[in-house]
């Protein structure tokens, strides 16, 4: 904490040197609009007992130019903020496409069509029979009466059963997104669209048919 050094804490003058280089490192600190802290001093081989030193004479310049700086980013965050909240959003989702490649093997296509920094990108992912198969039978599988389940639970499934490395929380998420769209996020995109099931944003997936 900046500011008087209490009377217990042992105090350590710095040599001409360091105190110079402490004096230049304030100042610079400030010129660059950078928090000034304790590893400030510290990479520069000052004492816990010399930093009490700096707090005792520089701890309220230290926390008054800390404080202003602190509040000029906290305007800047609040007119970024209200910059974002007058642009225009849009709702315009990636559209997709699906349609059976090949109807001997079952083996389907899930196009994607989105917009990335202003160009048009197109790209096509194929859900082969294995896949559809088995998510069709984690669902039978975990289904209650009334034929519905949840994406953890089928998602659990799919973890334990490709013995995948990840655990549930991180299924679809980072590094672990290849295993997700390749085994749940494309497969269920094509159950949807052939309406042998229904789902929804809440994760919950029900079997229609």
């Amino acid at each position: 904490m900046y500011g008087a050094v209490e009377d217990k804490k042992e105090i350590s003058t710095p040599n001409d040197m360091k105190i110079l280089l402490i004096q230049d490192l304030i100042e610079h600190n400030i010129k660059q609009g950078k928090l000034i802290t304790p590893k400030t001093f510290y990479k520069y081989n000052i004492s816990n007992y010399e930093y009490n030193w700096i707090e005792k004479y520089y701890g309220e310049k230290i926390k008054m130019e800390n404080e202003q700086l602190l509040q000029k980013y906290k305007n800047k965050i609040k007119e970024l903020e209200e910059q974002l909240q007058n642009t225009p959003q849009t709702n315009q989702k990636p559209k997709t496409k699906i349609e059976l490649i090949d109807k001997t093997f079952n083996i389907w296509g899930v196009e994607i069509n989105s917009t990335r920094k202003g160009k048009s990108i197109k790209t096509t992912h194929y859900v082969y029979n294995k896949e559809l198969q088995r998510l069709k039978q984690i669902i039978k599988l975990l289904a209650d009466k009334n034929g519905e389940t949840k994406y953890y639970d089928v998602a659990q499934i799919i973890i334990h059963s490709e013995k995948l490395d990840c655990t549930l929380d991180a299924f679809n998420g980072g590094k672990n997104r290849k295993y997700y769209f390749k085994h749940y996020y494309y497969p269920i995109k094509v159950l949807e669209h052939t309406q042998y099931i229904e789902y929804n944003k809440k994760g919950i997936i029900k079997i229609i048919k």
